[in-house]
């Protein structure tokens, strides 16, 4: 039987890329290292909820669905508007979707969305 619960590991984008730096665990009060969030997700201990150099959310994997605000601003920049060939349709029309749909394991990260009316 799977369990239902999950420890969250909140940390840098950058400081994941790099392997340096710390990241912080849900009730855990003093930082955690990166090798250790590295190591404890690899073993499916922990989800990993990666922060941008603001802090914002960029990826969620499967934690959550929807995008967070911060994504769906990340991705209206990128984008631009409407990614459907032929739509011009401004940012602030569209709407965050999954490239790989959520119902088939896709991620609720930036790199798996994009901006479409």
């Amino acid at each position: 039987m799977r369990s239902l619960t999950a420890v969250v590991a909140a940390i840098r984008l950058s400081d994941l890329d790099s392997g340096s730096g710390v990241g912080w665990l849900d009730d855990v009060e003093e930082p955690v290292s990166t090798a250790s969030i590295r190591e404890q997700a690899c073993d499916g201990g922990i989800k990993i909820l990666t922060l941008g150099s603001h802090g914002e959310v960029l990826k969620l994997g499967r934690t959550q669905r929807l995008f967070s605000r911060q994504q769906r601003l990340a991705l209206a920049a990128v984008d631009g508007g409407c990614i459907w060939n032929g739509c011009h349709a401004p940012p602030n029309w569209c709407h965050a979707h999954h490239v790989k749909e959520f119902a088939d394991r896709g991620k609720t990260n930036i790199d798996n969305g994009t901006s479409r009316q």
